[in-house]
């Protein structure tokens, strides 16, 4: 008896045509009854760069979209844990970080990532440009040909495997497509995220897709992610994070006004 093999081609420059009216990066492909894909991911630059092998599913069955209150949370919880790690220099091979600022919930980028998301696109979204900035973008994406679990593939997930890109990341402002998704989920400047999900069954198979944008973008071709050394928001006009003291956040801005009360002289009335 032979076992039957799956194969995915490594090379994924290319996008060609199978059936089940599906174009993607993983062609030479047999699987048994139920095979369930490795995660994919693309990473998006303030340098526009439109991919060539995006799997195009805009004809999908939407099955769930929208991102919960406690995902939210999550969200933050996990970008945040994770910079602070490296702001506080406890991460192998990669240096402190004066001015890593602390990441909160945005909702105009929620709400981009999420009508992205619900475009069933794996591809970035060509419009990243907001009158604030340009957005920054990491994407995500698990499918099978068996409906996957509610349990199958999560945000912390997600973003835990992105920021594992560290382990082939070297220092320094030259940018690579394989590190893309750590770079900017470490940019220091970037203080802003939201992110949105979608299900979909394509025809062919069960897909999950998460997106995430962020404010500043990041991955600035010829810029590090963030000033070295150790945590020194003061430094750049910062507050330090009362939840994560590793992190950066912006200072108020208090306003002071004087006014000039004329002063009045109380006469009390004369009894006759």
């Amino acid at each position: 008896h032979q076992r039957e093999k799956s194969t995915l081609e490594q090379n994924s420059k290319f996008c060609k045509k199978k059936s089940g009216n599906y174009c993607g990066s993983f062609l030479n492909l047999t699987t048994k009854k139920k095979f369930k894909m490795i995660i994919i991911f693309k990473i998006a630059i303030i340098v526009t760069i439109f991919s060539t092998n995006a799997i195009a599913c805009r004809n999908a069955q939407l099955t769930k979209t929208g991102v919960t209150e406690q995902e939210k949370y999550e969200i933050l919880e996990t970008h945040n844990r994770l910079r602070q790690s490296v702001a506080m220099g406890q991460v192998r091979g990669q240096p402190g970080a004066e001015n890593m600022m602390e990441m909160k919930w945005d909702t105009e980028l929620a709400s981009k990532a999420q009508q992205w998301a619900s475009e069933c696109t794996f591809e970035h979204d060509p419009s990243r440009y907001l009158n604030r900035f340009t957005m920054g973008q990491n994407l995500a994406i698990m499918w099978s040909t068996e409906p996957l679990g509610a349990d199958e593939g999560d945000f912390p997930s997600r973003i835990q495997n992105w920021f594992n890109e560290v382990n082939a990341y070297n220092w320094g402002a030259s940018w690579s497509p394989k590190t893309g998704h750590y770079s900017q989920l470490v940019w220091g400047e970037t203080n802003l995220v939201g992110c949105g999900y979608s299900e979909y069954y394509d025809g062919y198979k069960y897909n999950k897709l998460w997106v995430c944008n962020y404010g500043p973008g990041g991955n600035v071709v010829g810029v590090d992610p963030y000033s070295t050394g150790s945590p020194a928001c003061q430094n750049f006009g910062l507050s330090t994070s009362s939840r994560y003291p590793g992190l950066c956040t912006k200072t108020p801005t208090i306003q002071t006004f004087t006014y000039n009360i004329p002063q009045q002289t109380y006469n009390p009335p004369q009894q006759s």
